[in-house]
């Protein structure tokens, strides 16, 4: 993954479980092969299925308040 400094303003965090997981992030890249979601909640988001999977290096760009993974890994950016 190539990421430029101001992707490190918030912080980030390594999500690899299957916790429900609150906060504010900007940004999501998935980080792990078939990467499905539970739950992903966002302002003016629609959420994928819980069926549809993602590859590595996959992006969400938005305002997003809840990670739930059903499998798989995501690095989540702190707002």
């Amino acid at each position: 993954m190539n990421f430029g400094k101001e992707d490190y303003v918030g912080g980030s965090e390594i999500i690899a479980d299957t916790s429900e997981h609150t906060g504010r992030w900007w940004k999501i890249v998935v980080a792990e092969a078939d990467t499905t979601f539970a739950t992903l909640t966002g302002s003016n988001f629609t959420a994928p299925g819980s069926s549809e999977t993602f590859p590595v290096n996959f992006e969400f760009i938005g305002n997003f308040t809840t990670i739930d993974l059903g499998a798989g890994k995501v690095l989540a950016y702190k707002v």
